[in-house]
């Protein structure tokens, strides 16, 4: 018998997530008939790179336009999905959960994305080596 209830109830918690998921598409089309919906995935997380705008921001200290040009220069060269990632994580101050469900990956997938993008610009820094 508790052989039973305990199938009915992972049957249940199957049911729930379908329904959920279901509940959530129509809803989602629903809103995209409503009004002009850009997917994430048309998106670019580009910084403007205008020099004119650097001199502003760092007019006095050569030093840190120079680090910020190569921070830009280094998270322009990551792969769209590593960028939305940073972006979604820093910005959004979303959960890999959250991540996860937006770009439907992996919740693991998206915490080795960041990590590698935090790699990639550690290296261009020198903080860490490059093995």
């Amino acid at each position: 018998r508790s052989t039973r209830v305990r199938s009915s109830a992972a049957s249940d918690v199957y049911k729930r997530q379908y329904l959920l998921r279901a509940m959530r598409n129509i809803i989602y089309d629903y809103y995209a008939a409503q009004k002009d919906i850009v997917s994430i995935d048309d998106m670019e997380f580009l910084i403007p790179d205008d020099d004119e705008v650097f001199k502003t921001f760092f007019s006095k200290n050569d030093e840190e336009l120079q680090k910020y040009q190569t921070l830009l220069q280094t998270i322009n060269s990551l792969p769209n999905q590593q960028k939305q990632i940073l972006y979604l994580f820093y910005i959004k101050g979303l959960t890999h959960k959250e991540i996860s469900e937006v770009l439907d990956i992996n919740p693991q997938s998206s915490m080795n994305s960041l990590a590698k993008s935090i790699r990639k610009l550690r290296i261009q820094f020198g903080q860490i080596s490059e093995k």
